[in-house]
């Protein structure tokens, strides 16, 4: 885990932080761990997350029902963003005797907004007419409310829901009231103590829904709580370098649909099982296409495969040929792009770059150039470049630092 996590502080900007899942076995020692690789004063703190309700793992004393989770940061430059209740009093159209407040529908929508996904938080409550009333799915079936039982009864004993005809369906429903504060904005400082967000289980009959299948992947993630994470974070690049069954892919789409960001996920696994082309690959393109009972998500979703390149290689051939397949991969990741070798193509060999030059069909079908900062391009390569459209991109020297340089 040191070397691990010493890597991870180096891909970290300065604004970005790191989160830790750990349970109660070995939580003192990552502590620790951590504290000497990043700094104590950048230590953001713990989160409790209660994993399973109704029980959990029965030790000599306790029965265990949650996990850590250890926050760093990598400079003082991290802002971690609390929420904000919006003080514009346009924004607040409704009014009680407390004052101005807008609502928030208390029904479930979205991911996990079944009965079967929290069935404790499926229970009756009265509406206006005296009728017991239970929560609605989107699609028409048994849903679950938004807050549990206690929360509920005391907004209700408290007059806190605001209440809506739904004259089509003939039925009553509920919505928080959220007052309106004269303040700048009221914050609202978030808990340490994360207690009703979700358990493995909901992650588990999530899964099971995506691959219509049972016992796809033991103990996963809820994609709540990586969503929890991320609307606080608010980073543009999320890395997962123990991806497991890719919850942290689907939660950076599903969080982007809320808040309209644009954030950008890369999952790493060792594809033990073949765990990467069997669950987390497959679960992320089935979210991208969409199922009968899976709304999709498209996105730009690639995989690849690494391997080492040999640090003693005579083969002049072989080592060229490894070079372009690792540079080519590189410049994938980072630009978005697939260099097919056709519109797009790349090139460490002056020969061969001149070789296409000649070539008036490869030069027509081709849009953009990726060269090796060693060759040096002749004017007359230059203006058939720039006459046939050509964008022209020198490869950073960055590409060749570290185990490709040392090949060379």
């Amino acid at each position: 885990m040191e070397k691990r996590l010493t890597v991870s502080k180096e891909l970290l900007n300065d604004n970005g932080c790191i989160f830790i899942s750990i349970d109660q076995n070995e939580f003192a020692q990552l502590k620790l761990l951590c504290d000497d690789i990043f700094g104590e004063n950048n230590f953001i703190g713990t989160l409790i997350w209660r994993k399973k309700y109704g029980g959990g793992q029965t030790d000599e004393f306790f029965v265990t029902e949650h996990e850590y989770i250890f926050g760093y940061r990598k400079t003082a430059k991290f802002k971690w963003f609390d929420k904000t209740l919006d003080a514009d009093i346009q924004s607040f159209k409704y009014e009680d005797k407390l004052g101005k407040y807008n609502i928030t529908k208390l029904e479930k929508w979205g991911s996990s907004s079944h009965k079967e996904d929290r069935p404790t938080m499926y229970f009756p409550i009265t509406d206006p007419d005296g009728n017991p009333l239970f929560p609605i799915a989107p699609d028409g079936k048994d849903g679950r409310w938004r807050v549990g039982k206690e929360r509920l009864e005391s907004l209700i004993n408290n007059d806190g829901i605001h209440w809506v005809k739904d004259k089509k369906n003939n039925r009553w429903i509920p919505y928080e009231k959220n007052y309106f504060d004269n303040s700048k904005g009221k914050l609202i400082k978030s808990r340490s103590i994360l207690y009703d967000l979700a358990e493995t289980g909901t992650a588990t009959k999530l899964l099971t829904n995506i691959f219509e299948e049972k016992d796809v992947f033991q103990n996963p993630k809820p994609i709540e709580l990586i969503q929890f994470l991320l609307e606080h974070t608010k980073s543009d690049l999320v890395l997962d370098f123990f991806a497991g069954s890719g919850t942290t892919g689907q939660a950076v789409l599903e969080q982007n649909k809320i808040d309209g960001l644009s954030r950008n996920f890369i999952l790493c696994t060792n594809n033990e099982n073949n765990i990467c082309e069997d669950i987390t690959y497959k679960r992320l393109k089935i979210i991208n296409y969409g199922t009968p009972r899976i709304e999709p998500i498209k996105m730009n979703l690639k995989y690849y495969k690494t391997s080492y390149i040999p640090r003693i290689n005579k083969d002049d051939e072989n080592l060229h040929d490894n070079l372009l397949i690792n540079i080519k991969n590189l410049i994938q990741l980072e630009n978005g792009i697939s260099i097919d070798n056709s519109t797009i193509k790349i090139y460490f060999d002056e020969d061969e770059l001149d070789n296409f030059s000649k070539d008036e069909e490869a030069l027509e079908k081709c849009n953009k150039l990726y060269i090796s900062s060693d060759i040096l391009l002749t004017s007359i390569q230059e203006k058939i470049f720039k006459d046939n459209n050509i964008e022209l991109f020198i490869i950073p020297e960055y590409y060749f630092k570290d185990e490709i340089l040392e090949v060379a």
